[in-house]
C-alpha cells in the first residue's frame, strides 16, 4: 500500500460527470482512489460563484475548506455551508447549489 497525498494547491482539473451548470465553473481539482475500495473516491473540489443542479448519486462526506454556498434539496431543505463545516449527503440527494463565495471542499464518495 502506498500513501496518497492531496496537496493544498492541487491543480489538476478533472471534469465532473453529470453536472448541469447554470453558470459558474465547478471542477474537481484532484481525485484519488482508495485501494481495495474502487467505488470509493476522494479529492479536492472547487467552484467559482454560480448556480447549478446536481444529483449526488453516491453518499458523500465533505469538509468545507473555504468559501460559502447554499444547497437546496428538491425537498426544499436549505443547507448553508462555510469554512470548517463537515456535511454528509445521502445517496441520490438532488438539488441546486448556489456558490456565493468561491468554494473549496475535501470530499469522500462512498
Amino acid at each position: 500500500m502506498s500513501i496518497q497525498r492531496l496537496t493544498r494547491d492541487a491543480a489538476l482539473a478533472l471534469p465532473l460527470q453529470a453536472l448541469d451548470s447554470v453558470n459558474g465553473a465547478p471542477r474537481s481539482a484532484t481525485e484519488l482512489q482508495l485501494p481495495g475500495r474502487e467505488k470509493a473516491e476522494f479529492g479536492i473540489w472547487e467552484s467559482e460563484p454560480g448556480r447549478f443542479q446536481r444529483t449526488v448519486e453516491e453518499g458523500e462526506i465533505m469538509v468545507i475548506l473555504s468559501g460559502y454556498a447554499v444547497f437546496t434539496g428538491t425537498d426544499g431543505q436549505r443547507t448553508e455551508m462555510a469554512e470548517g463545516d463537515t456535511l454528509m449527503f445521502p445517496p441520490m440527494t438532488k438539488g441546486e447549489w448556489v456558490v456565493e463565495k468561491k468554494l473549496r471542499k475535501l470530499y469522500v464518495l462512498l
